[in-house]
């Protein structure tokens, strides 16, 4: 074994062997979490509502972020968070961002209110951590908020429409 020599100020010598220090270095994977969230608006705003688009909602999640958590806050999630899914008729969205900072955004989330002057509010229904497991509940949400709805789906016409979620 060798045996790797430092100092530490002059004052105290340290000795490592390699084998801890490469215990140490080896990569871990990244962690992340998928919120699934519903979209709630007023009737009259229908209209307007469909304009928005993905890229509208995730900007306001970052400036969300960066009203209640500032700029650390912001540059911390900001590596990680993505819009992964968007569908305007389900009025559902899928954020993904880091483990470490999922009740960050799950926080933020609940404080936006509006997006370009449209009323507008976002639950956070699940979080998942993973995408399979983010699907599936992406679906169990659809069925029953079709149930709820009163329209009668066959599977052919669900999983036609869940198709945009598959990758």
């Amino acid at each position: 074994m060798e045996i790797l020599s430092c100092s530490i100020h002059s004052l105290n010598t340290c000795h490592f062997r390699i084998d801890d220090l490469l215990k140490y270095t080896t990569m871990v994977r990244f962690k992340t979490r998928f919120i699934l969230t519903e979209i709630s608006i007023e009737d009259k705003y229908e209209r307007d509502f469909f304009k928005l688009n993905a890229s509208d909602i995730y900007r306001e999640i970052r400036d969300a972020m960066s009203q209640n958590f500032g700029d650390i806050g912001l540059a911390q999630v900001l590596l990680s968070l993505q819009l992964s899914l968007y569908n305007r008729h389900l009025k559902l969205a899928v954020v993904r961002c880091s483990r470490d900072y999922a009740q960050n955004v799950i926080t933020s989330l609940s404080f936006i209110t509006s997006i370009q002057n449209i009323p507008i509010t976002l639950r956070a229904v699940r979080l998942n951590g993973s995408n399979r497991t983010c699907l599936n509940a992406v679906r169990k949400f659809y069925l029953e908020k079709s149930k709820k709805l009163g329209i009668e789906l066959n599977r052919q016409e669900t999983e036609n429409d869940l198709k945009v979620f598959d990758k």
